[in-house]
């Protein structure tokens, strides 16, 4: 295969060359006002537009990089969507599906993180027609806030969502997403780039539990409370669809079954793990919690100190072991 592409090696090289430049640069828009300047490449095939046509065509896609040929120096210069019309000339707007508000407030900075074009510095303008909070617009622009009160950052949903992905199959840290994003925005000076690290750490906690809480059926009532009576209440615990479970999986009348024959309804549950390592050096917070409160695999914690107190002499050992469990 790499001996097919040895004879296009060429060719592929001056194409993507190409790619630093268009020839439909400077001809006319197609709305007759302004000359085409502005190109876009997180869309696919995009045709060249004037500044003010391409702030229109992007208002649903406010996190696509505007690159701004700059005639003078003969290359493309990159511009967040609030600066192709000039310093601050434009806000991100909410609470209209992508539509300016009659009543907005003044464009506020805020950060937003993409997962596909990486951290913007960028200007959000929130609607003023209700008194609906800034962090429920937020969210239903698919910005998730890194606070409740006063957000000056959010993540896209989906970049929570490849971040969960990415965590769980590749085994990638927090850092290190975050500093894949920053390089992404800019490799060269990404030290310019906002560090969303501590902020990130929070909202990727928070989004695990309301996906579990959605997947469960959770937010549709105590529905599957009284479909699963006998599973914990509010439990956000896999289950396997193959082991026998009753009232889901077993015939009615299985506890009749003969003794010889129990086995083939009997669970198995069981925890694994290495409950010597070691927790060296790690910063842990003493006020931390868990978000699931006993709804998962470990115990609500009150319980959990409750029961430890009943067995004085294992005390000091059980303390020491599930301390490096934080959940």
């Amino acid at each position: 295969l790499l001996e097919e592409y040895a004879d296009i090696f060429e060719p592929a090289a001056q194409l993507i060359m190409q790619k630093e430049a268009d020839p439909r640069i400077g001809m006319p828009c197609s709305c007759n006002e302004a000359l085409r300047e502005v190109r876009c490449l997180e869309c696919k095939q995009f045709t060249p537009l004037c500044r003010s046509c391409w702030v229109r065509v992007h208002r649903n896609q406010p996190l696509h990089w505007a690159h701004v040929w700059n005639g003078v120096r003969g290359y493309f210069q990159r511009h967040d969507i609030s600066t192709v019309l000039g310093p601050d000339s434009y806000g991100i707007p909410l609470g209209h599906e992508g539509d300016a508000c009659p009543r907005a407030s003044k464009p506020l900075h805020m950060t937003l993180v993409d997962n596909e074009t990486g951290v913007h510095a960028t200007k959000v303008v929130f609607c003023g027609c209700c008194d609906s909070n800034k962090w429920r617009q937020l969210m239903d622009a698919d910005f998730f806030p890194a606070t409740v009160t006063e957000p000056q950052t959010a993540f896209t949903f989906g970049t929570l969502r490849h971040w969960q992905l990415m965590t769980l199959q590749s085994k990638i840290t927090a850092y290190d997403y975050i500093r894949a994003l920053r390089r992404k925005t800019d490799n060269v000076f990404t030290g310019n780039v906002p560090d969303v690290y501590k902020q990130f750490q929070f909202v990727s906690r928070i989004w695990p539990l309301l996906e579990a809480e959605k997947r469960f059926g959770r937010l549709h009532g105590n529905g599957m409370n009284e479909l699963y009576p006998r599973r914990p209440t509010n439990n956000l615990m896999v289950y396997c669809p193959a082991c026998p479970e009753a009232d889901v999986n077993i015939e009615p009348g299985w506890e009749k079954t003969p003794p010889h024959l129990m086995h083939l309804h009997t669970i198995y549950d069981t925890i694994d793990g290495n409950s010597k390592t070691g927790n060296y050096e790690k910063n842990n917070d003493p006020n931390d919690v868990s978000l699931f409160a006993g709804r998962a695999y470990m115990p609500e914690q009150k319980r959990h100190d409750h029961y430890l107190q009943t067995v004085p002499q294992l005390q000091k050992e059980v303390f020491r072991l599930t301390n490096q469990l934080k959940l």
